[in-house]
């Protein structure tokens, strides 16, 4: 009942209380006369919105369980794994996603600072900027769109991540790799009308189709990418040398049998080839929506 939520604007019927174009200023100019916690109404859905850093510090640090929770939305239904294949970006705050991001946090941590050199990072994401910059000066005075050559960018820097530079140039099919990017791109801009199914209630039959539709989208590009990933983990197992990390695969894989040694059968079962797939999954196709999005 609002009765029971903190003080906040009156919701306007079915829209709630419309935030303009730029939010985050919206919203600060309602904390000035509503106070650090106040609730603004999304739609039909009430949210409680937290302003100030020492607020923010206290809920993120002192009561971090009670704040890392999901809500129930139709982005995350769409997002749900693939082929029951397990990822870590719908998964609900417990002890599976606890443990999955510490492991993945350390696997990407150990890939950063390879042989403790911390430019190795940089020196992917420098070496495909230049190759951008190039290829945006060969399009010469002429108008063009860099949407594609922008996710194409990021899908090389997220595969060398993931997989190693020499993934990217000796064992990708580069026509099949272009088509899963494809994919990815023609989907981000679908990611809007689910928004707005999140906020509003589907309305009848169209929602659900679409909302069909745009699962179905998203179920042929997960499938391309998992594939894709499965065999590059194969591949990773095959040549696997846990005196040479080459990218986050390789520690992963290397977690893994740290987990074996120690008889840690939870951690075993955490990192086995599909769950370690699907959180590569999560973070290439998630990793390139969201930044290709922001550019």
């Amino acid at each position: 009942a609002r009765a029971t939520l903190p003080p906040g604007p009156f919701p306007y019927p079915i829209i709630g209380n419309p935030l303009g174009k730029i939010a985050h200023l919206s919203l600060t100019n309602l904390a000035k006369e509503y106070g650090d916690v106040m609730t603004v109404f999304v739609g039909s859905k009430p949210v409680v919105v937290i302003s100030g850093v020492t607020l923010i510090r206290e809920c993120l640090l002192k009561h971090s369980q009670a704040f890392a929770g999901r809500p129930d939305m139709y982005m995350l239904k769409m997002l749900e794994p693939v082929n029951n294949l397990p990822g870590i970006a719908t998964l609900n705050y417990g002890p599976h996603l606890k443990l999955y991001r510490k492991l993945t946090h350390t696997a990407i941590r150990n890939f950063i600072m390879i042989n403790n050199n911390n430019s190795h990072f940089e020196e992917i994401v420098s070496t495909e900027a230049k190759r951008l910059i190039a290829k945006f000066n060969s399009k010469g005075r002429k108008p063009f769109c860099p949407g594609f050559d922008i996710v194409a960018a990021l899908g090389d820097v997220g595969l060398a991540v993931l997989c190693g530079s020499d993934t990217a140039k000796k064992y990708i099919d580069q026509s099949q790799f272009n088509s899963i990017l494809k994919l990815l791109r023609d989907f981000a801009p679908s990611l809007c009308f689910n928004s707005i199914l999140d906020v509003f209630p589907p309305i009848g039959g169209f929602a659900h189709a679409m909302t069909k539709i745009f699962s179905s989208d998203m179920d042929r590009v997960l499938k391309s990418v998992c594939k894709l990933l499965f065999e590059e983990l194969q591949n990773h197992n095959d040549t696997f040398n846990k005196d040479n990390i080459r990218d986050i695969a390789d520690a992963l894989i290397k977690a893994r049998q740290e987990a074996e040694i120690d008889d840690d059968i939870n951690k075993s079962e955490m990192l086995s080839d599909r769950n370690i797939v699907g959180a590569m999954t999560d973070l290439f196709a998630a990793g390139i929506v969201t930044t290709s999005s922001s550019i």
